[in-house]
């Protein structure tokens, strides 16, 4: 997607422990990294992982949840 003149790729990691090394290869191709947090499930295994190796590749994070109720009305069929 674009902002302005800025390309932003969204990368989304599986929440695995199979998936260390996915996470760290993503992790060396990217300028900053955004945690989403369903705010229903709150963190889950891999989360602070992928937010302790985001910090040691001095990556500047910004975190974010998504509150349950929005969740829900997304799910909701009209």
């Amino acid at each position: 997607m674009r902002y302005g003149d800025t390309k932003i790729n969204i990368i989304d990691t599986p929440a695995t422990a199979i998936s260390e090394a996915e996470v760290e290869r993503a992790l060396k191709i990217v300028d900053g990294v955004m945690l989403l947090v369903d705010a229903s499930e709150g963190p889950l295994p891999q989360t602070r992982y992928v937010l302790m190796k985001a910090l040691e590749a001095r990556l500047p994070p910004s975190s974010s949840s998504i509150r349950s109720t929005a969740r829900m009305r997304a799910f909701r069929k009209y």
